[in-house]
């Protein structure tokens, strides 16, 4: 997706703009949910971006993310790759 696009060249704040839009026009889903957490780590906005991670947890059922990693950033409030 462009935002991921963007994050990967480290334009958090377009990152974060484009992410936005990409959210309220599709339907979520948990990988979804994990970049917008990641870019809005990148960009400064911890509080926001453990908000997207608990929500990516909680739609991950059968959708192929790495649900310990997911869980440790939400409990270290860290992005890990």
């Amino acid at each position: 997706s462009y935002p991921w696009v963007r994050y990967k060249q480290e334009k958090y704040k377009e990152a974060v703009k484009w992410m936005e839009k990409a959210v309220q026009s599709s339907s979520p889903f948990a990988v979804l949910f994990e970049h917008h957490g990641d870019i809005l780590f990148k960009a400064g906005n911890i509080k926001e971006a453990v908000k997207q991670w608990e929500k990516a947890l909680s739609v991950s059922s059968g959708s192929g993310i790495d649900i310990e990693k997911l869980k440790s950033k939400i409990t270290t409030k860290r992005y890990v790759e």
